[in-house]
């Protein structure tokens, strides 16, 4: 972020967060999440499970959740480069 953009995100009424993660979003980033979704595609095709209703209803759970996560380490390391960047 070049010097003096953060003071304009906090003079904006939109949360800082959101300005941040939407500042920098580039289109090429969409064929990667196109290939973690033709992969995962893929692999959930060659396990051998026993498919249920049950399983197939938490599988968009445990999807959004491993989303989650590694978003959560993302703003933890960016927030821990914030900080200790002098």
């Amino acid at each position: 972020m070049p010097s003096g953009q953060l003071d304009q995100l906090l003079l904006r009424p939109v949360h800082v967060t959101l300005q941040v993660l939407g500042s920098q979003f580039v289109l090429r980033r969409l064929s990667r999440i196109a290939q973690g979704v033709v992969i995962f595609g893929v692999a959930l095709s060659l396990t051998p499970i026993r498919w249920t209703i049950w399983k197939v209803l938490y599988l968009p759970i445990v999807f959004i959740s491993v989303v989650l996560f590694f978003g959560g380490l993302y703003v933890i390391g960016s927030t821990s480069t914030f900080w200790t960047v002098q």
